[in-house]
């Protein structure tokens, strides 16, 4: 019902802030297309975007609750970018999506670069749904130290997609679409699924150790509740503990009742819970509270220039002393060097992980570096 009074009062709003020549329809789902016509000059279209975005910025009221949204617009030109109603709605789909990727609640121009793009987006696109068919995805590993007594105390499990032609595909340059096209689920699953045979295979030869997964807000959307993926661990007799799953705020900000409810269901399960980029983004001490987390991550931003002098010590010191007395594991991503190091030791950090330690790599390579050699003894 809420959404039904939102794309309602939406369409009340852009109709509210279109002359009588103009067309606005709603497209699908919650897009909506506008037609202007008989505009006298390019910059026209430019300011009818901007009062859009002002308009649907304002708070609305549904039944007895208050939500803020926001738009993305894209804009294309007849006769300058196509001649044909088909092309044009194409156009105008990939300026949204180009304004999305620049931050959202904004608007965009269609450009030629932008058809390339959108070709490349497709294509990309059409690769990826056969490399969920083939399973053309592998696991890698990075140690995570455990600062308090020296020892290797996990990995995060990073995904890689072995593309056929191009080799190792690191996720920055695909998780994103695979969110935005719903893939997402499907990868998420095959994470968890591998996930848990590797800890498994550890569990069994007798290694101590755990491992960390990520989940995006889309997965928490349409990913397999807490007590399935418990029940999972154990029907293949792995300690819940072995599993710790790392999210971030954005999670947390999106029907906080109902994640909150997920997340004590992970927690009540066994399974470890991690908050992934503290300080990035929409920090607040009400998440630290309210939610059920063991580990507090401090983002790679504020250690890649981490020194006694600099303006992220004072920060990284707080977040320390901070997580410590909400009971909270500290981790630091992104250590690279000895100074880092020795700065997250002397301020109490409890874990660290970073390429001063090791790079992703895969299972068998990290059982040799890791488990057999113990190469991160010589960074004691």
């Amino acid at each position: 019902r809420a959404g039904d009074l939102l794309l309602k009062e939406t369409a009340q709003r852009l109709a509210s802030v279109l002359r009588d020549s103009d067309t606005v329809s709603r497209f699908g789902g919650d897009e909506f297309t506008i037609i202007l016509t008989d505009l006298e000059q390019d910059i026209d279209s430019e300011l009818i975007a901007e009062k859009i975005l002002a308009t649907l910025s304002e708070p609305y009221q549904l039944d007895e609750q208050q939500v803020f949204v926001s738009a993305s617009i894209g804009i294309t030109a007849y006769p300058d970018d196509a001649d044909n109603a088909e092309a044009h709605y194409q156009n105008a789909d990939s300026a949204m999506y180009a304004a999305k990727e620049a931050g959202r609640n904004q608007f965009s121009f269609f450009t030629q670069k932008m058809q390339k793009q959108a070709k490349k987006r497709l294509i990309l696109l059409n690769e990826l749904r056969e490399a969920i068919d083939k399973q053309q995805f592998e696991l890698y590993y990075q140690p995570v130290i455990d600062l308090t007594n020296n020892t290797l105390n996990g990995a995060e499990a990073l995904i890689r997609w072995n593309h056929p032609e191009k080799g190792l595909v690191c996720p920055d340059k695909f998780i994103p679409l695979a969110e935005e096209t719903g893939l997402i689920s499907l990868i998420g699953q095959w994470v968890v699924n591998d996930a848990l045979e590797q800890i498994k295979k550890w569990q069994d030869a007798g290694y101590e150790f755990h491992v960390s997964i990520n989940k995006s807000s889309k997965q928490f959307h349409s990913d397999d509740c807490a007590f399935d993926l418990g029940k999972q661990m154990k029907v293949m007799g792995i300690d819940p503990s072995r599993l710790s799953i790392e999210i971030t705020e954005t999670v947390l900000m999106e029907h906080q009742d109902w994640i909150l409810t997920m997340l004590d269901n992970y927690s009540e399960a066994g399974i470890k819970l991690s908050l992934d980029d503290f300080g990035t983004g929409f920090s607040s001490l009400s998440y630290l509270r309210k939610f059920p987390f063991d580990v507090l991550k401090i983002d790679r931003c504020f250690v890649m220039d981490l020194t006694e002098d600099n303006n992220e010590a004072p920060l990284v010191e707080a977040i320390i002393s901070m997580g410590h007395k909400l009971g909270l594991r500290v981790a630091a991503e992104g250590v690279e060097t000895q100074q880092q190091l020795d700065f997250l030791r002397h301020n109490d950090c409890d874990l660290v992980q970073g390429y001063f330690f090791g790079c992703p790599v895969s299972a068998a390579e990290f059982e040799q570096r890791f488990f057999v050699n113990h190469e991160w003894m010589s960074h004691d």
